[in-house]
């Protein structure tokens, strides 16, 4: 093999530490001017994605003064290292490094896969720090080594000036440390933002399921909201000399001929009350009729609830007396003592006015709280209020209670749809270095109710178009840079008015080194 000048070479050793490898290469650096670096597989310590940037940096700031090359036969760490902006050749494709013209091969290549299976054998012995320099030699291509310490702590104590030099490096590796874990920073760039207003029509369909961004169709749904509301009311209603309690009474005829029941008949409560009929009826053979009862005395104690009521004038009778009877659907409770408290016109229409008021409120806020959807159109008007509990003008009673309820049909659409169709129809206004910035979608009057037909409507848009940027390109551009450099660098970026750059903690001089702590906001 030809003899040549090779450069000065440094393998590196998996055992060392990074501290270890880059004080080395930086003294071989300074001494050779120019320096291969040859790094063998199972380097694990640069796998580690902090180690690694160090470990970049540092040959980074080297190359700048000094002609460096680096080597190595393990491929999956050569692209992370390129992922680096470091160049690092595959070993295993390189011939005639020095570019012979006889095409030989490199001398320091062979002693670097001669000396591979020596730094497996035993990684302590080879470590770097025990100083596996070579430098290519002609004689039978065998690595030239300096001689070999024994770092052995057994059999030789460590020097003051050694120990003294790891604490001042392990400061200095945590003094590095710290600049790259510690820092943060946090930025927000405002903007130079064009304000612009367009207006769509839109149909909403609800025979559909799909959106059409071609046809400008979404899917609605038309549905029924209900509601239920209550209250209780006061009676104003004044009566002298007290109130009869009356009421409808069904009549029940279970024999197999007519009976016929004079004006005036008694029927006698289960509480002893009696009551006459205020009418003549002839109730049917095995049917029943509806009749008018009147209490037989004024007073509140005639006000009894729902029940059964005989026929003290068929007593005589057994058989009509339990097949003849009156039965009382609902309460009686309009009979009043004298000077009593009776319900007048004027305070059921003002309970009919409360609740279909409260019955307004409680579905409008049903429609806007309707998970996931938002109402296009709704009906102009409840649909029929029923109640529950009403009065009659004269009952004598204190106090009422009436339950109410309805129900509003509207149509309603899912937000997200309208959303995604009106940015798709805002995309094609937009340039390849502009984003779409704040979106505000708006309908100009409330939609008539289409009663289960699709809805045209007219929808306006207010929106930004702002400068697009990419934040992981920016956040590379200004790490390590001061607070002042990297305001100053962003400030004068096209469109851009203001920087608000803040560094935790304040006291660091500069930004952190990894684009992962760097937080950037564009407004």
């Amino acid at each position: 093999m030809k003899s040549h000048t090779s450069k000065k070479s440094i393998i590196l050793n998996p055992k060392d530490s990074l501290a270890d490898i880059i004080y080395q290469i930086k003294t071989y650096s300074n001494q050779n001017k120019s320096t291969k670096i040859y790094i063998p597989e199972a380097m694990y310590i640069l796998y580690n994605s902090v180690n690694r940037e160090l470990f970049t940096n540092s040959i980074k700031q080297l190359s700048d003064k000094y002609d460096i090359d680096l080597y190595s036969t393990d491929s999956s760490l050569i692209n992370l290292l390129i992922d680096n902006d470091i160049k690092v050749k595959y070993l295993d494709t390189i011939q005639n490094i020095e570019n012979d013209s006889n095409s030989l091969e490199d001398e320091t290549y062979t002693d670097f896969l001669s000396y591979k299976q020596a730094i497996q054998d035993n990684p302590i012995q080879h470590s770097i720090q025990s100083e596996p320099v070579f430098q290519a030699s002609a004689n039978n291509n065998i690595p030239n080594t300096s001689p070999q310490k024994n770092i052995n702590n057994s059999s030789k104590p460590i020097s003051k000036g050694l120990l003294y030099f790891s604490i001042v490096l392990g400061i200095v590796f945590a003094s590095l440390l710290s600049l790259i874990l510690i820092p943060k920073a946090e930025i927000t760039i405002n903007t130079k933002t064009e304000e612009l207003s367009k207006d769509f029509e839109v149909t909403f369909d609800p025979n559909i399921t799909d959106i059409s961004l071609e046809n400008r169709v979404i899917p609605s749904v038309v549905d029924t909201i209900s509601a239920s509301v209550d209250g209780t009311y006061e009676a104003t209603g004044s009566q002298t000399g007290g109130t009869r309690a009356e009421g409808k009474i069904t009549i029940v005829n279970k024999t197999s001929t007519p009976q016929q029941l004079v004006s005036n008949t008694r029927f006698r409560s289960e509480q002893g009350k009696q009551f006459r009929l205020t009418e003549s009826v002839i109730v049917p053979a095995n049917g029943s009729i509806d009749g008018n009862i009147r209490a037989e005395a004024v007073g509140t104690d005639y006000n009894i609830p729902a029940g059964k009521l005989t026929i003290p004038g068929l007593e005589d009778t057994p058989t009509k007396f339990s097949s003849i009877y009156g039965e009382l659907k609902e309460d009686l409770k309009n009979g009043a003592t004298e000077d009593g408290t009776v319900v007048t016109a004027e305070d059921i229409d003002k309970a009919r006015v409360d609740l279909q008021k409260k019955l307004t409120e409680v579905v409008n806020t049903q429609v806007t709280e309707k998970e996931g959807m938002k109402a296009l159109a709704i009906q102009s008007k409840l649909n029929d209020i029923k109640y529950e509990g009403l009065p009659n003008a004269g009952d004598g009673v204190r106090s009422f209670n009436v339950k109410a309820n309805s129900s509003l049909d509207g149509v309603f659409y899912k937000e997200e749809d309208l959303d995604k169709l009106i940015k798709s129809l805002l995309e094609t206004q937009v340039l390849e270095t502009q984003e779409l910035g704040e979106i505000n979608i708006r309908f100009d009057k409330q939609q008539e109710f289409p009663n289960k037909q699709a809805v045209k409507s007219r929808v306006y848009v207010d929106y930004k178009i702002q400068p697009k940027f990419e934040q992981d390109k920016l956040a590379n551009n200004i790490r390590l840079k001061t607070a002042s450099q990297s305001k100053a660098y962003l400030e004068n970026l096209d469109n851009v008015d203001t920087v608000d750059l803040k560094i935790t903690p304040s006291f660091s001089p500069i930004l952190p080194i990894l684009k992962s702590r760097i937080s950037i906001v564009i407004k």
